[in-house]
């Protein structure tokens, strides 16, 4: 099978993962991101240990010790993974080692086994 991400013209709708059947020679919708990803953002998409991961940037308030100060906004890297066997979404965020945005034109996004 041959998975990839599909957006509908209409922008209010979510990307939606499609899956190909090379035995019928035809696509099929998957499922649809549980978290919408507007058209203006980009996404990278990467299958890794048989699960889909869907990753963008997003910005979180970062936690101050002054409950009187503005929150700033910490970068961070949200994660939507799908697993085709169980047909289920988690999502999941985690801070990046670096302090600037991703970006998903030109990063790689594949698995290491040593």
């Amino acid at each position: 099978m041959l998975y990839t991400l599909s957006s509908c013209i209409d922008p209010s709708n979510y990307l939606e993962c499609v899956r190909y059947d090379f035995a019928s020679n035809g696509w099929s919708k998957e499922a649809t991101l549980r978290r919408k990803i507007p058209e203006t953002e980009l996404c990278g998409f990467v299958s890794l240990n048989g699960e889909l991961h869907v990753l963008k940037s997003a910005k979180l308030p970062a936690e101050t010790l002054h409950p009187r100060r503005q929150l700033k906004k910490r970068l961070a890297l949200e994660f939507q993974v799908y697993n085709p066997l169980a047909r289920k979404w988690r999502v999941f965020t985690t801070y990046p080692p670096v302090s600037v945005p991703i970006d998903f034109r030109t990063a790689a996004l594949c698995t290491v086994e040593l």
